[in-house]
């Protein structure tokens, strides 16, 4: 059975070819310009364009210019995530790769095994590397800030917040598996729907805008009586997860995030940081033991290891959150009572 946290993403192993750097500085209008440009001049992919921000390598084959903004943005992105996510560690460098038309992503995207409506993907390249891919369409719809924003967010978690095998079990699971990852599947999308919609000032995000289209959608399952129950929604699976997923995900980031009562916002938010720190540790009082005596046996890890991690972190990540959250007097049933009146008032 396949890694199942990363089902939600394209799996890839693709080398990084001989890109030909260009590190002439941009200015701030070139890069403002470049990123509203909606063609550029061919330019053969084995001559891309190359650019390191502090926490990003961005290959694209539109400009040199554009190349630079969008290590520029994500850079600002990147501080927003640390934020957000408690996090000041050091991440390891995240690739970005911009294509100048639709046909070379396209091409591209099926090559990974992505549907020909897809706008933009993450993948893992290998265990501490990782890569957005998308076209750059500043006209459509969905940006391609937006799609930054949103794959972003999974590549931040993919980075930083998983837990390291311990020490004594490595050799139960080879050079190739030395983290694993642990963050439920809905905060996942929770925060990645919930950032897409930030806004970049030109030097900072500014987050907190309300999601017209997820809060549209949100009403809807309500009325049709289609919303999944608290209970239900932090315990789903990737077999189980489907569209109705992403709205009430949503919906329970902002209301962890954003809400008018900036102590109120506080309170929540340190929740959100303390269970994501419990998530590292693998829901584990003692990793190192616990680990050990779950998932290793005569030196070896079990031939169902994916499937038996997954049932571990469901129920495991339900249990710490519930704590976290309602405690011992509470029920979900009550929250989210109060949580459908908060939502449908934003």
């Amino acid at each position: 059975m396949g890694r199942w946290l990363l089902c939600v993403f394209a799996v890839v192993a693709m080398a990084r070819p001989g890109f030909c750097a260009d590190e002439k500085r941009a200015s701030a209008k070139e890069m403002l310009e470049a990123s509203k440009q909606k063609e550029f001049p061919e330019r053969p992919w084995d001559k891309a364009f190359e650019y390191n921000s502090k926490h990003y390598h961005v290959v694209t084959n539109t400009s040199r210019a554009l190349a630079q903004y969008v290590g520029y943005f994500m850079d600002a992105v990147h501080r927003s995530f640390c934020d957000f996510f408690g996090y000041d560690e050091t991440a390891p460098l995240a690739n970005i790769y911009v294509y100048a038309t639709e046909k070379e992503f396209k091409e591209v995207a099926r090559k990974h095994g992505m549907p020909d409506w897809t706008s933009g993907f993450f993948s893992y390249t290998g265990e501490r590397e990782s890569a957005i891919y998308l076209p750059w369409k500043p006209d459509e719809r969905k940006t391609p800030q937006h799609i930054l924003l949103h794959e972003g967010t999974h590549q931040f978690i993919w980075l930083t917040q998983r837990f390291p095998i311990p020490a004594g079990c490595k050799a139960a699971f080879g050079p190739n598996v030395t983290e694993l990852q642990v963050v439920p599947l809905w905060l996942n999308e929770g925060f990645a729907t919930f950032l897409e919609e930030a806004e970049f000032d030109g030097k900072d995000l500014v987050t907190g805008q309300v999601s017209r289209s997820r809060l549209s959608n949100l009403k809807q399952l309500m009325k049709t009586d289609r919303l999944i129950s608290f209970e239900d929604l932090f315990r789903v699976t990737h077999d189980d997860w489907g569209e109705d997923h992403y709205a009430p995900s949503w919906g329970v980031a902002y209301w962890f995030l954003q809400d008018k009562n900036l102590e109120v916002r506080k309170k929540r938010k340190a929740v959100l940081i303390k269970y994501l720190k419990t998530c590292r540790k693998g829901f584990f009082a003692d990793p190192d033991k616990e680990f050990a005596a779950k998932f290793v046996t005569d030196g070896a890890a079990p031939k169902d290891f994916w499937k038996q991690w997954e049932a571990h972190c469901v129920k495991a990540g339900f249990d710490a959150f519930r704590k976290m959250t309602v405690g011992s007097s509470g029920t979900f049933e009550k929250w989210q009572e109060e949580w459908r009146i908060w939502v449908t008032g934003l």
